[in-house]
């Protein structure tokens, strides 16, 4: 232990109930640096219950009740009463309901020479019930700070996922769906552009914006309006999709249906399917047939169906396909000016990987930043048709590089698609000087779907351990997610992103010069994690570091690539 004075200092505000967050990082430092603390928080925390105790018993000897009793009587009705108000002070403590002051704790010495036996019975009594707190709550600092104690969380299993989009534009703005995420029970509401759904039994529904439309399960959605083209395989046979008033049954087939407030149209593509309002069969309609139906003839007589208006799957991917190539195009002319930024350090695009090595595609690299050696990893397809990227989801695959200096603000993105989180911490980025060295750091997420960040600061000036709010889940696995995490040394402040969006902002109260050095991503090296337990789980398809700091636009820009 350092310096013995401050963990007394940080002692006696917690048993007061008045510690900090900042402080309780300090004493948790404390006990992870040297495990003698452990045994003097006991003791400290045996002393200062006991002196409480003595305070309350102290009053009860001196009330006039107690003088007609007689002498073993008294010792008997004390040890009752003095034990009720242990246990009681010792839940009102654990509530905060009773602060403890250090003026009340005075000398013990004389009451302890009268009242010895007792002393002994409670401080037994005492010795386990304060062992028990004192391990809850070392479990709960823990469970607090510590990264390797995360909640964990299980499989998504979903009834469908988002095939393919085509410039969607959802109803709600907070909401973001992204390719291949998966989907449970969910309303969509998209507000234009078109989505291709595909549920776990093969069946298919292509969204054409605007519509509206619910998943119950893998043979059962409703639509409420908007124009749908869906395509049943065999094995899907007896889906059915429910609108306000009627009940389409596919017999596996291809048809389109468009549904408003007041009627549908319904065109058969392919095969049969069978129409029912209620438990009542309208029709049972065939290849090539059209159907109309109004809610009241008053609204909207019946007509013939125009068929090019319907969407079909050929179409919509012609249409995809054109998307794409649009977006390979933007991809680079945004990488040609971002290869050419005055702050890049580093751009490892995966798609060329040579050799077991990717080239820095940094302009600036040159002296600077190597080029990444890979380790055990394994080809991927990457975030766009015809791209690679690099899989880093067995205990021994890693990727190694090394950049010189010491820099005061990074900025540092990783463009990763997440297999499982099947650890309980999953390794982005380490620096070799983490632990080490000062300015070394440690970026990752929990396998509860948070991201920490962890800086090594020997002397504890500042806080070192960081974390966002769980803003990974389950159901994105399989997705491109865009993680980015702001160390900004001039504006003193940690910040971390996903897709785009702020899940975490907090105060560098004492920031320090940061060390990349010889660097790691998807892993931790095996001398310093011996059980393999901290690899990622996932591959990358884009890693960049700046050696300034973004702002929150600047971070939203570069996930939009623009």
């Amino acid at each position: 232990m350092n310096n013995p004075l401050d963990f007394h200092v940080l002692i006696d505000d917690y048993v007061r109930g008045v510690i900090t967050p900042e402080d309780s990082q300090k004493l948790l430092d404390l006990i992870k640096q040297d495990p003698d603390v452990l045994k003097n928080l006991r003791s400290n925390m045996m002393a200062d219950f006991l002196l409480a105790e003595k305070y309350a018993l102290d009053r009860k000897i001196c009330s006039p009740e107690d003088q007609n009793l007689s002498a073993d009587d008294s010792d008997l009705l004390k040890e009752k009463e003095d034990l009720d108000i242990l246990l009681a002070e010792l839940v009102q403590y654990e509530k905060n309901a009773i602060p403890i002051k250090k003026e009340d704790l005075t000398d013990y010495s004389a009451l302890r020479r009268k009242n010895r036996k007792i002393l002994i019975r409670k401080i037994l009594i005492s010795t386990a019930v304060l062992l028990f707190i004192t391990i809850g709550t070392w479990v709960s600092l823990q469970t607090l700070r510590e990264e390797w104690k995360p909640k964990g969380m299980p499989l998504f299993k979903g009834i469908a996922k988002i095939a393919e989009m085509i410039d969607p534009v959802w109803e709600n703005t907070n909401i973001h769906y992204k390719e291949g995420q998966s989907l449970g029970p969910d309303n969509l509401f998209l507000k234009s552009g078109k989505i291709r759904i595909q549920f776990t039994n093969g069946v298919s529904i292509i969204m054409n914006g605007p519509a509206n439309l619910s998943l119950s399960d893998s043979m059962h959605t409703f639509c409420k309006e908007g124009d749908l083209t869906v395509f049943v395989p065999p094995e899907g046979s007896g889906f059915e999709l429910l609108t306000p008033f009627t009940k389409i049954i596919d017999r596996g087939t291809e048809f389109a249906v468009r549904v408003d407030s007041a009627a549908i149209d319904l065109k058969v593509l392919r095969g049969k399917v069978d129409l029912f309002q209620g438990n009542t069969l309208l029709d049972s309609l065939f290849e090539g047939k059209d159907f109309s139906f109004s809610k009241s003839p008053l609204l909207r007589p019946a007509k013939p169906i125009d068929p090019n208006k319907w969407i079909t799957f050929s179409a919509f991917r012609s249409n995809y396909e054109q998307t794409v190539q649009i977006k390979k195009e933007k991809e680079v002319r945004r990488t040609f000016e971002l290869d050419r930024n005055p702050n890049l350090l580093v751009r490892f695009d995966f798609n060329d990987q040579k050799n077991g090595s990717v080239a820095n595609r940094s302009a600036r690299s040159t002296g600077i930043a190597s080029a990444l050696v890979l380790t055990e990893t394994q080809s991927d397809p990457g975030d766009l048709p015809g791209k690679q990227s690099v899989k880093m989801d067995q205990p021994s695959a890693l990727a190694r590089f090394k950049v010189e200096g010491q820099y005061n603000n990074l900025t540092l993105f990783a463009r990763v698609k997440i297999h499982q989180l099947r650890n309980e911490a999953n390794v982005f980025f380490v620096s070799e000087e983490f632990q080490k060295e000062d300015g070394g750091f440690l970026w990752q997420i929990s396998q509860d779907g948070q991201i920490n960040f962890l800086i090594t600061d020997q002397n504890a000036r500042g806080k070192r351990y960081y974390e966002s709010i769980p803003c990974y889940f389950p159901e994105l696995n399989g997705t491109w997610s865009d993680f980015a995490l702001v160390l900004n040394g001039k504006e003193q402040k940690i910040e971390m992103y996903l897709d785009g969006k702020q899940v975490s902002s907090e105060i560098w109260s004492h920031p320090i010069p940061l060390k990349v050095g010889n660097a790691i991503l998807g892993n931790l090296d095996r001398a310093r994690c011996k059980k393999n337990d901290r690899f990622l789980g996932g591959s990358f398809a884009e890693f960049t570091l700046f050696d300034r700091a973004f702002t929150a636009v600047e971070i939203k820009q570069h996930y939009k690539g623009e």
